[in-house]
């Protein structure tokens, strides 16, 4: 079952978040690698842990069981840590010795975690380059390969520094909780950044098609095709290999025999020919004269290959021969499609296996991409690019749950995408590319990030009000040159109706609620140089130019109250968004005697569990209908879902005064959650606006290049099993912002909130 808390959809970019605790380092020099300087439970010499040890981590040196030497470093966090968090040991060092090159981080880590859950934390190593005038260069850690076994593990991550590069911050971290140790770090130089690259160049229509041959093959054979070499396969290097094999193919025969030698070596039972194939059966499977005792095919829990968690996880079920069971498909039981470009496929969903593996074994060596000495894949390279294209359309066609409700046609996306990754210039590039196949899913929580990710917003909110956009605070630092109340009518000289309407092509948003709130928090952090000019309109109608820097460290929120706030006598204030549990259960006793609470959810509620809700009862509630698919055949054909809720048992003492939900379009995910179950329950009454209409947890997808992508990966359903997706929790008193209560500083659902508590 999903576990109740927290219902968290956090998207962060681990390399963005080290890179900007480093900048607030001192310059370190390469001393100390090893960690045998300085005493035994203090910091390393060298080294900085500032953040981890504000937020509850110990850093120190130690002598158990250090790789090499007398000593080891140790980040250490004893407390179960459910929501994203990272504990990190870092340098940062001057990055103009390594401009032009590409230089590799490596370092040996190991990890235990005796208080939490399996698969719950681990080690990792970070790298990242900040460009001169505070922009972002390479970024990229190893999150995907977490160290979580006791033993000495080794990792290495390489990435290029920019020729602009100012400095480089590298080190380790702690994923969560958990003890993790480092030692014998090194920093060494590999050769000329970029080297091996592959320059953009267009698809030609045979190569779109062969291309989308290969896209449609990979999905069936690394989702549904259970060979051990196939589930053990480097799919990301496979991709970029099979993209150069497959593309040149000038004829349907020379595309078979392609695909045919990027995927037999991993899947031998695969067929590909020129025409239709005759159908499989379990005889074709079964090697001559052998009688093996079982069957193996894959049964994913939504989409587990990126991430591994409670939540979602892939597995090849072992069942006897003969035996009935509904894990897997039944021996015999293909995927057979034209793919495109003159070519077939029949893939098997299940194979024969006995005490060794499956049955027949391939070679497990498929080709591997044909690059220089050191190559990493990087959003320069055209052959990255189309791979993680053909990756990530895979995984959402065959994993995302919300298809039949959003609709499109998703399959029709992938020429489109490939032929734009073809001719991305650069990394920023192919962001967009892959902005706007995410787009396409019409998903709140779809969103992607990369190591040329360059967001740091402007000093200031803002919002689509009443089709304007209109600042609703600025920061200290520029309040006397603008004010809540001004419209923006043009950034960096070109009108804001052409930033809106790009914006809209390149955000994900199930509901125009949401579409809303990311086109404005897009237009707020666009990349480009240290300020932007901004052409505003005040309320009165002067319309003046200011100049507006665009490195602010953290987002602006619209003006609101003190997080707990007496707003008139009897009649309290909670803002959701900022509370902590501690927080809560200060105040408790005053809510308890209020004539009126008003929580403020505005946001999410990311430091606080659904306790709030536990003294709005004296019944037994549970929260939506959590359903996670259950996927055995390609396609999303006859998906399941296994189905699961928490209950939200009553606590005392009972608020019992009126209570009131502010709620608007920026409520998504767990703040969704809450407010389903004050809906279903009528806990209160709801001030406001629609919330975004996205809730569930989700998939993080790891793609070459550094590339993030993110979506909903379980369908959540309405109490009484009615759509929530796309819908969100309405109103049941609207109130939207207008123009003029912006310009005269007032907040006007938090008004009628007062209105309805203190009737």
């Amino acid at each position: 079952m999903v576990f109740p808390w927290p219902r968290a959809s956090i998207v962060i970019v681990l390399f963005a978040c080290f890179g900007s605790l480093a900048a607030a380092q001192d310059y370190r020099s390469l001393s100390n690698l090893d960690f045998e300087q300085g005493a035994i439970d203090s910091l390393p010499p060298g080294w900085t842990a500032r953040s981890a040890l504000q937020r509850g981590y110990r850093v120190t040196l130690t002598d158990r069981q250090p790789h090499g030497g007398r000593r080891a470093a140790q980040i250490r966090r004893d407390t179960v840590v459910w929501t994203p968090d990272y504990g990190t040991l870092g340098k940062k060092i001057d990055a103009r010795p390594y401009r032009g090159r590409r230089v590799r981080v490596a370092g040996w880590l190991r990890f235990e975690n005796p208080q939490g859950p399996p698969g719950l934390g681990g080690a990792a190593l970070y790298m990242s380059v900040d460009r001169e005038g505070g922009g972002h260069g390479f970024g990229d850690n190893t999150q995907d390969q977490l160290v979580r076994a006791s033993e000495w593990t080794a990792r290495e991550l390489p990435g290029d520094v920019a020729d602009d590069a100012d400095s480089i911050a590298f080190g380790a971290y702690l994923d969560r909780s958990g003890r993790a140790w480092v030692d014998d770090v090194s920093l060494t130089t590999l050769g000329p950044a970029g080297a091996g690259n592959q320059p953009l160049r267009a698809l030609t229509e045979r190569g779109t098609q062969n291309l989308v041959a290969l896209a449609r093959l990979l999905g069936y054979v690394r989702h549904f095709h259970p060979s051990d070499e196939s589930a053990a396969a480097d799919w990301d290097a496979l991709a970029i290999a099979g993209a150069d094999e497959v593309e040149p193919a000038a004829t349907p025969a020379a595309l078979a025999a392609a695909l045919e030698k990027v995927f037999h070596p991993i899947a031998p039972t695969v067929r590909v020919a020129t025409r239709p194939l005759s159908p499989l059966t379990a005889a074709m499977l079964r090697p001559a004269g052998a009688r093996p005792p079982w069957e193996r095919g894959w049964r994913h829990h939504g989409w587990g290959g990126a991430e591994e968690n409670f939540a979602y996880y892939d597995r090849r079920p072992w069942v006897a021969v003969g035996a009935k069971s509904d894990s897997i498909a039944a021996i015999g039981s293909e995927v057979s499609e034209a793919l495109g470009g003159g070519v077939w496929c029949s893939v098997p969903l299940t194979l024969y296996a006995d005490d060794k593996g499956t049955l027949p074994r391939g070679s497990g060596s498929p080709p591997r991409p044909r690059r220089a000495e050191g190559w990493i894949p990087a959003g320069k390279d055209r052959g990255t690019r189309l791979a993680a294209v053909i990756l990530f359309w895979n995984i959402a066609q065959h994993f995302y749950p919300y298809f039949d409700v959003v609709g499109g046609d998703w399959p029709a996306q992938l020429p489109v995408a490939l032929r734009r990754a073809a001719e991305n210039r650069d990394c920023v590039e192919f962001e967009m590319t892959l902005r706007r196949l995410v787009a396409q899913l019409h998903d709140g929580h779809g969103g992607v990030s990369s190591p040329c990710s360059d967001r740091s917003p402007m000093p200031l909110a803002w919002a689509l009000v009443e089709g304007r956009l209109v600042v609703t605070r600025a920061d200290t630092s520029i309040a006397a040159r603008v004010h809540a109340g001004d419209e923006v009518t043009a950034i960096a000289d070109r009108p804001v109706t052409a930033w809106v309407k790009e914006a809209e092509a390149l955000v994900s948003a199930a509901t125009p609620q949401y579409t809303r709130v990311r086109v404005a928090q897009a237009l707020q952090a666009l990349p480009g140089t240290d300020s932007v000019w901004l052409d505003l309109r005040s309320p009165s109608g002067g319309t003046r130019r200011e100049s507006v820097s665009r490195r602010n460290t953290t987002w602006l929120k619209p003006w609101r109250p003190d997080s707990i706030a007496t707003l008139r006598p009897g009649v309290l204030y909670v803002d959701l968004d900022r509370v902590t549990e501690a927080d809560f259960h200060r105040v408790l006793p005053a809510l308890v005697k209020a004539k009126g609470v008003i929580f403020d959810l505005r946001g999410y509620p990311r430091r606080l569990s659904i306790v709030p809700l536990a003294h709005l009862t004296d019944s037994t509630m549970t929260c939506a209908r959590w359903n996670i698919p259950v996927v055995i055949r390609p396609d999303r054909r006859d998906m399941a879902f296994d189905f699961s809720n928490w209950k939200v048992e009553p606590r005392s003492p009972r608020i019992a005064g009126r209570v009131a939900f502010i709620i608007d379009g920026t409520a998504i995910s767990y703040a969704e959650t809450y407010m389903g179950i004050v809906e279903n329950y009528h806990l209160a009454e709801r001030v406001g606006e629609p919330t975004a209409g996205t809730n569930g947890n989700i998939n993080r997808n790891r793609l070459p290049g550094g590339y993030n992508v993110i979506f909903t990966g379980m369908k959540v359903l309405k109490h009484d099993g009615s759509r929530h997706h796309g819908v969100g929790i309405l109103p049941t008193v609207p109130v939207s912002p207008t123009f003029a209560g912006i310009a005269a500083h007032r907040d006007e659902q938090l008004e009628k909130a007062i209105e309805v508590v203190s009737r």
